[in-house]
């Protein structure tokens, strides 16, 4: 019989953490899951640490193609057999009792088609060094709701390893775009948000790794999230009721392009000319002339900062 749900795991040289990452799985405490681990062609010993693990409930996929991230999570959902799917990167560990939670929730909510949870932040040696702050929880959000707070505060689920959701849901919207490198779940997750609600569990279930490697920080990325973010916020514009779409535009220009317009001039300040010309030719002429006024008048948004408005749709 299949599991009630896959924890899939993409893996690409993850030997530093990965075997904390796959114990946090094999010691939950809800035991009805399948792990389902991908190696996108890692040159580390990640490939010899994955060997050691002796499950029946895991199984390892060498691929010996690197596929980059979004590829190697398309495969590893054409290998899961589970009605939920929840995700895991390398780095992170899920708390003991974080599958048993949303398999609960799911099965007893099914108007929710997708879930994300807190975490809290720890450092290289397993340390806790912060949190993302809880509330009384959780938030559900219709999709109306959820789509406006993807454009305003871009991928509200922070990070992979936060996010569950309905294997159906995600067989429907087809799967992560790959030519995407960096925002390929952001834009995942606004299509399966139009499906159903949106739940913020507003509970702890992740321990959340925060090192100087994590795939956020590597070189280029800040260009790469400014190309990827523009491109699922013009397609968001689109899919906003037309009572909100126009406040919602007036942000991205006051906001948004503000901030990509900073990252222009750190990236100018920095010497890096490189990265400068990729962003004024993601950004365009108007765009760019446009944002450094307003970078300029409102001091980076320091003096002034549109704020959200929403609107019950």
């Amino acid at each position: 019989m299949n599991p009630r749900i896959s924890v899939l795991l993409p893996v690409y040289n993850g030997e530093a953490w990965l075997g904390p990452c796959v114990q946090s799985v094999l010691d939950q405490t809800f035991t009805d899951f399948e792990l389902v681990i991908g190696d996108d062609g890692s040159t580390d010993r990640s490939g010899e640490i994955l060997a050691e693990v002796h499950d029946p409930r895991v199984r390892v996929f060498l691929f010996d193609k690197n596929a980059g991230l979004f590829g190697n999570l398309n495969r590893l959902l054409r290998e899961s057999r589970a009605p939920l799917v929840r995700f895991l990167c390398q780095d992170d560990m899920l708390e003991p009792y974080c599958l048993a939670e949303e398999v609960s929730y799911f099965e007893s909510h099914d108007e929710v088609v997708l879930s994300i949870c807190q975490v809290s932040v720890i450092d290289a040696l397993g340390q806790e060094i912060g949190e993302w702050k809880t509330g009384p929880g959780p938030i559900v959000m219709k999709p109306g709701l959820s789509l406006q707070r993807f454009l305003y505060y871009g991928c509200i689920a922070g990070n992979l390893s936060t996010v569950c959701v309905r294997r159906g849901c995600l067989d429907e919207v087809g799967g992560f775009d790959e030519s995407f490198r960096v925002a390929g779940d952001y834009e995942m997750w606004v299509r399966v948000c139009q499906r159903g609600y949106l739940v913020d569990r507003q509970q702890k279930l992740v321990r959340m790794r925060s090192h100087p490697r994590r795939l956020s920080l590597a070189p280029g990325a800040g260009v790469d999230f400014v190309r990827e973010n523009r491109r699922v916020r013009a397609r968001l514009l689109t899919l906003l009721h037309t009572d909100v779409r126009s406040h919602a535009l007036k942000y991205t220009y006051w906001r948004q392009n503000v901030l990509d317009t900073h990252h222009f001039v750190r990236c100018l300040l920095a010497g890096r000319f490189r990265n400068c010309r990729d962003l004024a030719a993601i950004m365009g002429v108007q765009d760019l002339v446009a944002g450094l006024v307003l970078w300029l008048l409102t001091a980076n948004n320091h003096l002034y900062r549109p704020k959200p408005l929403f609107q019950s749709v």
